[in-house]
């Protein structure tokens, strides 16, 4: 819904080379969407790893 209803950002830029069939605009609003997950993903683990530290010990010693 926040992609459909958008009228500026990545979901929009996305949903505008779609209608106006513009390949390179789709794969760089692609691209940006795959960079903005994996920083998110690294920032978020890298939040949690000192807090989950002992999930890695009680893994080790099964």
């Amino acid at each position: 819904a926040e992609l459909l209803g958008a009228s500026e950002g990545l979901g929009y830029l996305l949903l505008d080379g779609q209608q106006l069939g513009k390949p390179d605009q789709i794969v760089a609003a692609i691209l940006a969407f795959a960079a903005l997950g994996k920083l998110c993903d690294a920032v978020l683990v890298g939040l949690t790893q000192p807090l989950a530290r002992w999930q890695d010990t009680a893994r080790e010693s099964l």
